[in-house]
């Protein structure tokens, strides 16, 4: 068989080696697997409240958002829920109470006796000094602005995207791209297989279902205006195993497999174009793959296909494509 180049490095399919699981090196590897196909959780990004219009100023100061929130905080009423008013006959006694028998002329607004003296400021339409709410810190003038964004008033809801990855099949698949190129007879990476720590047995047998297509590309130096004649594809059906899985850069032995297509060849057209493609041609289901399934265990799975065409192979090189979100994996 023809050797493989995986992400990392190049595989002797004919390599017997046996590896020791138990080495630093085989741990390093499995952590830089882990680390290559590893998928992060959604950056946490706040939104700024400072913007910039076109002249490139900011369209509200800190002052003005520490003040709409400050008048925010001053307009909540403590008492608004109906829990805790006052009864009726508790505020007539809170009013005729000697000890706050005087009313107060506060800003704009007249309190009764006893009430609280911010929520009788009214400055949404005057300025109004903070000494006259009776707000403790220096003088300053309280002004709502309701034109200016609400910032930091309320506790922030925050997403931070922590989920948890593990499956109840106790394997996960990953791949680098969605789509996957395949040329006759040249070994390529197809997806890793991530061993998750719910797995429920030390070794497995997996199926693998490939929906593919076929199509081809012209060669380099052939002229674009060329049309090339109409042809066929074909898929050859393998003799011996065409999956290779591999622990830390080592083949490993996954047992014999099976190999099945329901349909295997598209016919194409005259076409002048570069690059032509079918649809979905047919599925090809490779079974009894073996792998030991210890927790954490990361494997490399590689595929090739041998394809045939009556087409010229001076002219075009055949490909066989497969969509990754259509793969599945059996167990």
């Amino acid at each position: 068989m023809s050797s493989y180049e995986s992400l990392s490095r190049t595989y002797d399919s004919n390599a017997t080696t046996d590896i020791d699981v138990a080495d630093v090196t085989s741990i390093c590897n499995q952590r830089r697997m882990r680390m290559l196909f590893n998928t992060p959780p959604v950056r946490f990004t706040p939104i700024s409240p400072y913007t910039y219009n076109a002249n490139g100023q900011l369209n509200y100061t800190k002052h003005q958002l520490d003040m709409r929130r400050k008048v925010e905080i001053l307009k909540h009423n403590k008492s608004s829920t109906q829990g805790n008013k006052p009864t009726k006959k508790e505020q007539w006694a809170h009013i005729n109470s000697r000890k706050y028998s005087i009313r107060k002329t506060i800003g704009n607004a007249t309190l009764l006796p006893g009430a609280t003296v911010v929520s009788g400021v009214d400055c949404s339409t005057v300025a109004t000094s903070s000494k006259q709410a009776d707000v403790p810190g220096p003088n300053i003038q309280l002004q709502l602005d309701p034109s200016v964004p609400l910032y930091r008033y309320l506790a922030p809801t925050r997403t931070y995207a922590i989920f948890n990855t593990e499956t109840t099949d106790g394997y996960e698949v990953v791949s680098n791209g969605d789509i996957k190129t395949f040329y006759s007879n040249v070994y390529g990476f197809l997806a890793a297989l991530k061993i998750l720590k719910s797995i429920d047995e030390t070794s497995k047998y997996f199926t693998m279902v490939l929906p593919f297509t076929l199509g081809y590309s012209k060669n380099a130096g052939v002229s674009d205006a060329l049309v090339i004649p109409s042809g066929t594809i074909s898929l050859v059906t393998p003799q011996t195993n065409t999956t290779q899985i591999y622990y830390n850069g080592m083949e490993t032995n996954s047992g014999t497999h099976g190999f099945s297509v329901d349909q295997n060849s598209a016919t194409f057209e005259t076409s002048v174009s570069n690059t032509v493609e079918s649809g979905t041609v047919g599925t090809i289901v490779i079974d009894h793959i073996f792998v030991e399934t210890q927790p954490n265990y990361f494997y490399e799975v590689a595929q090739s296909f041998e394809l045939s065409t009556n087409m010229s192979l001076a002219l075009v090189t055949p490909c066989l494509k497969i969509r990754m979100d259509r793969v599945e994996f059996r167990v």
